[in-house]
C-alpha cells in the first residue's frame, strides 16, 4: 500500500466518523459483531495480536495498514489513540477503502 493510499484511508475514516458510521473501540466492535452486524475493521500496525485474533475469529474482515501507529489512527478519527476501528460492510466508505487497500 502506498503512503498516499494510507493517507486517503485515514481521511475517509475521519469523514466516516463525522457521518456517524465509524465504530470505535474494541468493546463496541466486538459487541456489534456478536449482535450479528457485519463489519470491516482497520487496524494499526502495532495493534495487539489478541485483538486481531478476536476480530478474525468473529469473521470480521481486518485490514492492517503498514506504518500506521495507534496514535496516528487515533488522530485521524479525533481521539488520543486507537488500535482498531470498524465500518459497516455495506458502507460506501468501506467500498472505497477496499479499493484503496488493493
Amino acid at each position: 500500500m502506498t503512503p498516499e493510499a494510507a493517507g486517503r484511508i485515514l481521511s475517509l475514516l475521519g469523514l466516516a466518523r463525522r457521518a456517524r458510521q465509524l465504530v470505535m473501540g474494541q468493546d463496541r466492535i466486538f459487541g456489534a459483531l456478536k449482535s450479528g452486524q457485519k463489519l470491516r475493521a482497520i487496524a494499526s500496525e502495532d495493534c495487539s495480536q489478541n485483538v486481531l485474533r478476536k476480530a478474525k475469529s468473529a469473521k470480521c474482515d481486518v485490514t492492517v495498514i503498514p506504518g500506521l501507529s495507534r496514535e496516528s489512527l487515533g488522530a485521524a478519527v479525533g481521539i488520543g489513540s486507537a488500535m482498531i476501528v470498524a465500518l459497516p460492510s455495506e458502507s460506501g466508505f468501506t467500498r472505497k477503502i477496499s479499493d484503496l487497500s488493493k
